[in-house]
């Protein structure tokens, strides 16, 4: 037995997850479905030899509902016809996971759904790439590690500064006066301005 987590799209209600737990449940090989309203997900536990993601896919929109997979474009270099086409096609539809691969030649893309709770983007990439072509740029792929300081960065600049600038235009002066705003301020400067007083230093 496998497990599989679906994100679904159009639920409102517990009607709506006892629907789609009762289509689930009648396809063969599915021993239990069970939705989070809140997180707008079903886990699904399945024999993977009897039943696969698109057939419950497949009971979930024939519910009435939407099935939310992650979207991928990818850019691959070295295709010269159709038969490259539909050789990356059909390797990309044959993981476990993908729900659809459309390759693009004039493009040089291929465009990818695929559920990640089975499936990974460098599962995608070196299939391609074992085919013998060249995977150089995705559009859709998480956030990289390098961006998500300098985010963390944005996200505490903004939570401190506009509160600052409201108590600043409301004319409201916190305990201590300035002092204490002083250093309320300074600490979030330090760690937001930090890598640009580093800079130069670094090179």
């Amino acid at each position: 037995m496998k497990r599989i987590t679906i994100r679904i799209g159009g639920m409102g209600c517990a009607a709506c997850a006892l629907k789609i737990e009762e289509a689930l449940r009648k396809l063969d090989g599915i021993r239990d479905a069970a939705v989070n309203l809140v997180e707008g997900k079903v886990s699904v536990e399945y024999d993977p030899r009897r039943v696969d993601l698109s057939d419950m896919e497949g009971a979930i929109e024939e519910a009435g509902y939407t099935v939310l997979n992650e979207n991928i474009a990818m850019a691959v270099g070295g295709m010269s016809c159709a038969m490259c086409v539909q050789k990356i096609e059909s390797a990309l539809r044959g993981l476990e996971g993908v729900s659809n691969a459309t390759v693009n030649l004039a493009a040089e893309k291929a465009y990818i759904s695929y559920n990640p709770s089975l499936t990974s983007v460098e599962d995608l990439k070196r299939t391609v790439e074992d085919l013998g072509y060249t995977v150089s740029g995705l559009e859709g792929e998480e956030i990289s590690e390098d961006l998500k300081p300098k985010i963390r960065r944005i996200i505490v600049g903004f939570g401190v500064s506009v509160p600052l600038m409201a108590m600043m235009y409301l004319g409201l002066q916190p305990p201590g006066g300035g002092i204490s705003m002083l250093l309320v301020s300074i600490i979030p400067f330090i760690y937001v301005s930090g890598p640009i007083f580093r800079g130069p230093s670094d090179h």
